[in-house]
């Protein structure tokens, strides 16, 4: 499970020690094993962390009775694709400043911030 996902025994161990993902099976020679279940949670566990949240947060969210694998799918679609613009901004913003840099353009330099999180101004 470790290989197919692309992460290390050691974390599946530490999300098996705190709750997070328990094994379907331990074999007596101590394996863990994970069946489509395990594999789904797992799933959600690295959506929620590519989304930056906490593991104490996705267990929250995932341990809760109420918790639709579906649902939370669409979330993180939705989600990674407001990430994905953001990117693809935070990239033509480099772009374009290499381009103003190389040719001497630079007219506009409130495009230097396109992308960038603005912060509210204390009023």
């Amino acid at each position: 499970m470790a290989k197919l996902a692309g992460v290390s025994v050691r974390t599946l161990h530490i999300y098996d020690h705190i709750g997070l993902l328990k094994p379907s099976v331990r074999t007596t020679a101590g394996y863990r094993q994970y069946g489509e279940l395990e594999l789904l949670r797992l799933q959600q566990i690295l959506f929620y962390k590519e989304l930056d949240f906490q593991l104490k947060d996705i267990a929250f969210i995932i341990i809760d009775k109420s918790f639709d694998v579906a649902q939370a799918l669409e979330q993180h679609k939705a989600a990674l694709i407001l990430k994905r613009n953001r990117l693809d901004t935070l990239l033509n913003t480099i772009d374009k400043t290499i381009d103003n840099l190389k040719n001497k353009t630079m007219h506009n330099y409130e495009e230097l911030y396109d992308g960038m999180p603005k912060e509210q101004a204390a009023a």
